[in-house]
């Protein structure tokens, strides 16, 4: 009896190592399958935003060179007409003046498509070009770094120069703010992005937590393989880590 006893107590022993081993190694086998299908799903993410990127550019290059181009030449057709006429005169001025007023949309619309300075200058030359043509009124926007001789990867470059786009855009449009702030500081270990301002966070915005201006943002922070924190209770926050 005392025998039968042991031998069962061992198979039940042997039998729960058993059971064990393979729960540790399904785990395991679950945990890089979960793994491998986000690595997959990422790339496939990130290769969807480079050919969009790719497309802005070409759109930005076609709205540059070609249709900028064409609206200036038409300017000097109007110049070229010769009337004694008023009313004439009056009609081609006007003309003239909705002209150039395109000419200048154009040259915007490219410019938030891409940004040339981004490739030719860098990451702290592209994004001071995002506070200069998005200054309005008397709201200030201020930018320190530290990291004006840092090269950086051209996937991060591209992701945090969408992202401050992104961030100026919506706190133009829903925040009421006066003042933003940007900074992006390398210290010993990471970079760390910072963006505040100080108007009326999340209270009087919960429809724009969930928008999708931040969605997208996290999307390129995952991307970027970093850590974002944002908080909105007074004011908001954004810090992103990589």
């Amino acid at each position: 009896m005392q025998i039968g006893e042991n031998v069962t107590s061992i198979l039940i022993i042997v039998f729960s190592l058993v059971l064990a081993i393979l729960g540790f190694f399904f785990s395991v086998l679950v945990s890089k399958f979960h793994i491998k299908i986000k690595k997959r799903q990422n790339e496939a993410l990130n290769n969807l935003i480079v050919g969009q990127n790719n497309e802005r550019e070409r759109l930005s290059r076609d709205l540059h060179d070609e249709l900028g181009p064409t609206l200036s030449a038409i300017i000097f057709t109007l110049d070229a007409l010769k009337s004694e006429n008023a009313e004439d005169i009056e009609n081609k001025n006007i003309a003239k003046i909705q002209l150039k007023e395109a000419v200048t949309k154009v040259r915007q619309i490219s410019h938030n498509l891409t940004s040339h300075s981004l490739k030719k200058y860098g990451l702290i030359s592209a994004i001071t070009d995002i506070i200069d043509s998005s200054k309005k009124g008397e709201q200030l926007i201020v930018f320190n770094t530290n990291c004006k001789t840092c090269v950086f990867d051209e996937n991060i470059e591209s992701h945090l120069y969408k992202i401050t786009q992104e961030l100026i855009m919506n706190t133009q449009k829903h925040s009421k703010a006066g003042l933003i702030n940007i900074e992006l500081q390398k210290n010993k270990y990471n970079f760390i992005y910072t963006y505040t301002d100080n108007g009326i966070g999340f209270k009087e915005q919960a429809n724009l937590v969930n928008g999708i201006g931040l969605k997208n943002i996290n999307t390129r922070v995952e991307l970027m393989n970093a850590k974002i924190n944002i908080c909105g209770d007074n004011g908001f926050n954004l810090i992103i880590e990589f």
